[in-house]
């Protein structure tokens, strides 16, 4: 038997929450990493913000497909 639609958003949405908590706690630990060039702290900050942000964006791309759903 196929999955449904919503099944496939529910595996879909735990799988984003996980990356949205991986990717909060790679922006912190970046922060505390001891690097002493600012340019590369700046830049492993932003890396790190883009991917939540990456993360964030899909987890509302979801929502969006389950209420296209209901």
């Amino acid at each position: 038997m196929t999955e449904s639609q919503i099944d496939r958003i529910r595996k879909a949405e735990e799988a984003v929450r996980e990356l949205v908590t991986v990717a909060a706690q790679i922006r912190q630990e970046a922060d505390k990493l001891p690097v002493e060039d600012p340019a590369l702290r700046k830049e492993l900050l932003e890396t790190a913000e883009g991917f939540e942000t990456q993360a964030q964006d899909l987890r509302n791309a979801l929502r969006e497909w389950r209420e296209d759903i209901h």
